[in-house]
């Protein structure tokens, strides 16, 4: 078995789920108790990786990051290196790529939250889901 693999993908999945769980939770609350009438678009950049597919996402992140643009020169000025086939793009990958499924709450789902204990439980439920 291969465990530098294993160890690159533990690693990988444990750093992308927190900070999945840091940015993505309070995101994902406003977005779902907020009235701000300019929520849409919110939602819709929250969910372009999900309309996007993989390999245009990929060469958009490489564009936005590469030594080239502004953030891929401060980066670098920064650590010395690019971001491009490193664990750190790889982290920033997986997190662009996964953020709209953390941040998206489903409505089928409302019940199984609503039913949870302590403090799991969000607030205005009902037995259909959320208000």
């Amino acid at each position: 078995m291969d465990w530098q693999a294993f160890s690159l993908t533990v690693r990988l999945a444990v750093l992308v789920a927190a900070v999945l769980v840091v940015v993505g939770l309070p995101i994902a609350y406003w977005i779902t108790y907020s009235c701000r009438r300019w929520k849409f678009l919110v939602e819709a950049v929250v969910s372009l990786p999900i309309v996007l597919p993989p390999t245009v996402l990929g060469f958009y992140v490489l564009v936005m990051l590469g030594p080239r643009s502004p953030l891929g020169r401060v980066w670098q000025a920064l650590t010395g290196h690019t971001l491009a086939f490193t664990f750190e793009g790889l982290v920033v990958g997986s997190i662009l790529y996964s953020f709209p499924f953390s941040v998206q709450l489903r409505p089928h789902l409302g019940g199984i939250w609503c039913g949870a204990d302590g403090w799991w439980q969000y607030p205005r439920c009902d037995e259909n889901g959320f208000d």
